[in-house]
């Protein structure tokens, strides 16, 4: 009963990662990096920004709850760092032009009723065009207007399209010293693909258990039946010569060496799998025989913790937050039922 359980535990977590893994990867760039800051960004700044981001992606996103919705100041370009899928015209294609891209929810409460690509929605007494819809959605987009960066604007994050090459890391602090250089203070870092590849590494780990179980059991197995066949030969030894007794147990020969590549499979795979486990350097400690080393990761990850609680999660962060509440709320719920 215990082996069943845990075999249905292992199976839902494991449907639940991969869920997870497939959603994310489809919603989200992997390759962004969110820089959340305070200060002022101005339209000079953000243009010697982009050319920072050699032909890559920079996006500056103003986010702030505007009645009963979430109001979003954009600079463009959010459809290459998330999945938006719009129900009807286009997103924000011109942020010189006053445009909106605003929720189906939203437009219901706005326009009662009619199609509302090309009307005018007002916020804090500026009028922008409607350009398009987004499905199940009550958010609001504009376009850039440095005056109304002054508001008092509850996060204000820039987005980067990096290379996923060794030089991404290094990329990251470099933006970071760029960024604070012109006198933006960076309090929290969002590394997309650190938190996609959280639920991959979590498949991983599923996998390696499971192989490693199935090893020790065949490992166990096998050195079983040398024994048993060491042992039948010294009670035998002395009448059977090492060849006659060797071809009487042909079977029990080749039951052990059958299992010889089965093992040795199990091992190549648990290595295949821990070399494709995804390790960001922030989880590395410093000197692997330090239990110092340790206690700084593990208060790296707990400040950062600290941080999204005290400032609120949203995006990614946001949803791989309820993912992980369904896991805990799966296993607890498995765990609780009566044998």
């Amino acid at each position: 009963m215990a082996m069943k359980k845990a075999s249905v535990i292992l199976a839902m977590m494991a449907l639940l990662a991969l869920f997870s893994y497939a959603y994310l990867l489809n919603q989200y760039n992997r390759n962004i990096v969110e820089f959340y800051y305070n200060g002022m960004l101005m339209q000079d700044n953000f243009e010697k920004i982009r050319s920072y981001n050699k032909g890559g992606i920079a996006v500056a996103d103003f986010i702030m709850p505007y009645q009963g919705n979430k109001l979003i100041m954009t600079t463009g370009l959010d459809f290459l760092t998330e999945a938006i899928s719009m129900d009807k015209g286009g997103f924000i294609s011109d942020i010189s032009r006053r445009e909106a891209a605003i929720g189906d929810r939203a437009a219901d409460k706005y326009f009662k009723n009619g199609d509302v690509i090309g009307k005018y929605i007002d916020i804090y007494d500026k009028s922008y065009e409607i350009k398009g819809v987004i499905k199940n959605s009550d958010e609001i987009y504009i376009s850039y207007d440095a005056g109304l960066e002054e508001l008092n604007w509850g996060k204000k994050v820039m987005k980067y399209n990096l290379n996923d090459d060794a030089q991404f890391y290094l990329e990251i602090d470099k933006i970071r010293g760029q960024l604070n250089a012109l006198g933006l203070d960076i309090y929290d870092v969002v590394i997309v693909k650190e938190i996609i590849y959280k639920y991959m590494n979590m498949l991983i780990l599923i996998g390696i258990f499971v192989l490693t179980c199935f090893g020790i059991r065949f490992f166990r197995h096998f050195v079983k039946l040398i024994k048993n066949l060491l042992d039948v030969y010294m009670e035998n030894k002395n009448t059977a010569e090492l060849r006659d007794f060797l071809m009487s147990h042909v079977r029990d020969m080749l039951r052990i060496i059958g299992l010889l590549p089965l093992i040795l499979a199990i091992g190549l795979g648990i290595y295949a799998l821990v070399t494709d486990l995804y390790v960001p350097p922030a989880m590395m400690p410093e000197n692997l025989f330090s239990p110092s080393s340790y206690i700084r990761v593990m208060m790296f990850y707990y400040d950062k913790f600290v941080l999204h609680i005290e400032n609120g999660v949203s995006g990614i962060l946001f949803e791989a937050c309820m993912m992980d509440l369904i896991f805990i709320l799966g296993f607890l719920l498995l765990e609780m039922q009566k044998p």
